[in-house]
């Protein structure tokens, strides 16, 4: 039997027992208030649970967004730090780009001009016509001038590339 049963079994054998209007009174008075006290009992410690439960939310909710703080400072900081080195290797790219501009503009410096190239070609090939009127020989000898000095303009050419590459060699070292 339940404790209510209980109670109730109680109470109707003490109304049997002939109680006077004044007894009952008091009776129903004690139970009322034994049933108040009860259910403020019970609804205090409903409310201690929900207050509790509610401070526990209340410290996980927090806990919770410091975590996410913590988490978005730390995303923030890698990547900051990820476009700072991002910034440097591109710097360092460039710089490298840079120095290989300046050793072409250096080893073009070196090579001879178009304009030149062709002040000399016409001035060797007047020498070559002056050179075969002076002489004054045959077709023969003068083909054989001819083979001769594009030889050696072919010596020459060869010289000076051979020097244009040794210098481009020397700057890389």
């Amino acid at each position: 039997m339940s404790e209510n049963d209980n109670f109730r079994e109680e109470f109707r054998h003490e109304l049997n027992s002939r109680w006077t209007t004044e007894q009952l009174r008091e009776l129903i008075e004690s139970v009322a208030r034994e049933r108040d006290r009860r259910y403020a009992d019970t609804f205090d410690s409903l409310r201690r649970e929900m207050a509790a439960g509610f401070a526990a939310a209340k410290e996980a909710v927090a806990s919770a967004l410091a975590a996410a703080k913590e988490a978005v400072n730390a995303a923030f900081l890698a990547a900051k730090e990820a476009i700072t080195k991002s910034e440097i290797a591109s710097e360092k790219r460039f710089e490298s780009i840079n120095e290989f501009r300046e050793q072409l503009k250096d080893q073009q410096s070196t090579f001879v001009t178009r304009d030149l190239f062709d002040v000399h070609e016409k001035r060797l090939a007047q020498l070559e016509r002056n050179e075969g009127r002076i002489q004054g020989g045959s077709e023969e000898q003068r083909g054989s001038r001819l083979q001769q000095n594009f030889n050696i303009s072919t010596l020459i050419a060869l010289i000076a590339l051979g020097i244009v590459v040794i210098n481009f060699l020397s700057q890389k070292h």
